[in-house]
């Protein structure tokens, strides 16, 4: 593939301002920020040993080896990969090799750009009790992606251009309390957000998977689309100065598509259903110790964290193969998980 050297150019602005004010405790604030990214860069070439993979649509009982070379060797000259079929013994070559070509839409890299907005607006309701409303928008735009054609032009071709658009979209509501003479904190946070881009990113395939099989390009719901998200968490101090901080964790599950048995994706991708509901409770137990050393007081704060104290089913994984004997099965849950934690403050 061709490389750029490019210098990325941020231009944030931001701004705070008082809307209204009561009393001095009672107070609304507002925060703006605005943050543009733009790359400028040129195209310095191919580099050298540089490996690229490309897609096949693979029949039903056979298995799909891809060999990859760099831009200098002879057996793969102009082309970077050859593909062969094999059938379901492992060595019988029942198609290939075939020869993909990689082409660079337009001939020329062109720089991506991305454009971020946030505003969030602050609300004090009683001393040591805030409310936060917030936006957030980021759009990004010429994001690369790949495409595989059995024929563009009569050739077999993948397809690197910078098609790509991707945009996030967040309102969030918070809300964090304070008291007691030991200064305890309690916050509670609602999310609800949409993801939704081109699904064939570059970097999605490339350095992640030694052989990826690519199909087309769909512009649909991103992988973390997560519409509801509800966050609660705190530190409260006891007796024996031990440090509780408790986190609970409540959102929709990740989106997820289904394939056939040749890998192929059965509907819309993304849009075929979500994991289950994700929920998790998670606490930290410390205790601060003083000490003093070379002149002065140290901290030294040791600990624990459980991770899903409660054991509830959280699946990471899921058989979206509609032609295996268990489809449909959720799989992978993480139990409950304790570590350590010991951080010295020097």
């Amino acid at each position: 593939m061709r490389s750029l050297a490019a210098i990325a150019f941020a231009l944030l602005s931001a701004f705070t301002f008082t809307v209204a004010q009561d009393k001095p405790a009672h107070r609304w604030s507002a925060n703006v920020y605005w943050d543009f990214v733009y790359n400028v860069g040129r195209d310095t070439g191919t580099p050298v040993a540089d490996k690229d993979y490309f897609a096949i649509t693979v029949p039903a009982t056979a298995d799909l080896r891809i060999e990859t070379f760099d831009g200098t060797g002879m057996a793969c000259t102009a082309t970077d990969t050859v593909i062969r079929l094999f059938a379901a013994d492992g060595t019988t070559v029942v198609d290939g090799p075939r020869l993909f070509q990689n082409q660079l839409e337009g001939g020329r890299l062109r720089t991506p750009r991305s454009v971020a907005f946030n505003a969030e607006l602050d609300r004090e309701l009683r001393l040591g009790w805030m409310l936060r409303i917030g936006y957030q928008q980021r759009e990004g735009r010429r994001e690369y992606v790949l495409n595989p054609f059995d024929d563009l032009a009569g050739v077999p071709t993948l397809l690197l251009s910078p098609a790509g658009r991707s945009r996030y979209r967040e309102f969030q509501l918070t809300s964090s309390y304070r008291f007691g003479k030991r200064n305890h904190l309690l916050t509670a946070s609602y999310v609800r957000s949409a993801a939704e881009g081109n699904l064939n990113l570059y970097q999605q395939f490339f350095g992640n998977f030694e052989d990826p099989i690519i199909r087309p390009d769909e512009r649909a719901r991103l992988g973390f689309d997560v519409p509801n998200r509800f966050l609660f968490w705190g530190e409260v101090t006891i007796p024996f100065k031990i440090i509780l901080a408790p986190v609970l964790e409540i959102r929709d599950g990740f989106p997820f598509s289904l394939l056939d048995e040749t890998r192929n994706f059965v509907g819309p991708r993304n849009l075929a259903g979500r994991y289950p509901l994700f929920t998790s409770f998670d606490i930290q137990v410390l205790r601060d110790f003083k000490f003093k050393a070379f002149g002065s007081i140290r901290r030294l704060r040791v600990g624990f964290k459980v991770f899903n104290l409660f054991k509830r089913f959280n699946p990471r994984d899921f058989q979206n193969n509609l032609d295996a004997l268990d489809t449909g099965t959720f799989y992978n849950s993480r139990g409950r998980l304790f570590r350590g934690k010991l951080l010295l403050d020097l």
